[in-house]
């Protein structure tokens, strides 16, 4: 029995460990930034994307931090006090300043995580997303919106324009005198002007669609790099 409730006792603890190991994989690969901060403004845990929004390198931002090391981080610290005390907060933006170095802008939500034991005490966990990257999504979906509306709405306009311009053909056929032959190809003339502003339309938003993509890629890589 007690060989068996030791397995039992190693098998839960590697399972813990697993855990432990396939948690910190997730957040030292998310993209979003997470900062684990104790009571006294102690930084527990900073993933590199974290580091990377702080502003700072290794140097300035060890191991071991204090997030009112910097003044910089002032907003940050006050985030943290109100969670501790009044509880999470859903979304927060905040500016960081750092001297002559480019500002960044971030949207904030934390949790507190409950006290385990009579010793323990709660802590905030931040979890930090970059404006200019969610800028530069939202901006890639509308317009990516706008070119899928802008493409159904030329579809639409091409598919009865064909039939029209079918129509007046087969009517065109037919007509003797002037009158009718000049209303004709006014028919024409118009329906393939149409047509025309249909096709450069959807290649203005094929275009745009492949170049706006591109640039929002860009711009977040540029900012990755400045900051």
């Amino acid at each position: 029995r007690l060989a068996r409730e030791e397995a039992l006792a190693r098998a839960s603890r590697a399972e813990a460990q697993l855990q432990a190991v396939v948690s910190n994989m997730v957040i030292e690969g998310l993209p979003d930034g997470v900062l684990v901060v104790d009571s006294d403004y102690v930084v527990q845990a900073a993933n590199p994307a974290a580091h990377m929004m702080l502003g700072s390198d290794s140097e300035v931002t060890p191991h071991a931090f204090s997030i009112d090391d910097d003044p910089a981080w002032f907003q940050l610290a006050q985030l943290v006090q109100l969670t501790l005390v009044d509880g999470p907060v859903d979304a927060a933006e905040v500016t960081l300043r750092h001297g002559d170095r480019q500002v960044s802008r971030l949207q904030v939500r934390t949790e507190r995580t409950p006290a385990l034991g009579e010793m323990a005490r709660p802590m905030c966990v931040m979890f930090l997303q970059d404006l200019r990257e969610m800028e530069a999504r939202l901006r890639t979906e509308k317009l990516a919106a706008m070119g899928r509306m802008s493409a159904a709405v030329a579809h639409e306009i091409r598919n009865p324009l064909a039939a029209i311009s079918q129509a007046n053909a087969l009517l065109a056929e037919d007509l003797q005198q002037p009158v009718h032959q000049r209303l004709a190809s006014m028919v024409r003339q118009n329906a393939e002007r149409l047509g025309h502003i249909v096709d450069d339309v959807l290649d203005v938003v094929r275009v745009e669609q492949s170049g706006e993509s591109a640039a929002g890629r860009d711009e977040v890589e540029l900012d990755a790099q400045a900051a």
